[in-house]
């Protein structure tokens, strides 16, 4: 009876191990899983930066612009600056033609200009 008892035993650790090493295995080989609401913060402080960069230089606020909204697209920031775009690929797909940075001037006050940048976001 012993020696059933043992073999059994041996049965049961042995199918266990073995069940355990196919987890593992599937563990590593899937791919992590990303939070697309982070992603799209990201595309978004991404887009604002580009803004800054591209709004917030002297020849921007030396010119006499007028109250409305200037808009730069992905595909502009792209071919006209020279910016990195593909941060906009990797786990969302963001169209290159609607997703833009939007400049707006809403006045003057004391010989400054009252902007703001608005992100606009077209990504699936």
């Amino acid at each position: 009876m012993k020696k059933v008892l043992l073999i059994l035993i041996t049965i049961l650790l042995l199918t266990g191990c073995s069940s355990k090493n196919e987890t593992t295995e599937e563990i590593i080989t899937t791919k992590p899983v990303v939070d697309k609401k982070e992603k799209l913060t990201e595309a978004e402080n991404i887009l604002l930066n580009y803004g800054k960069l591209i709004y917030e230089t002297e020849e921007w606020q030396n010119i006499n612009l007028e109250i409305k909204t200037y808009e730069t697209t992905l595909k502009e920031m792209n071919e006209v600056n020279g910016f990195d775009i593909s941060a906009f690929n990797n786990y969302i797909k963001c169209d290159v033609d609607t997703t833009k940075i939007q400049y707006i001037v809403e006045g003057k006050e004391e010989g400054k200009l009252i902007t703001r940048l608005n992100p606009v976001l077209d990504c699936k």
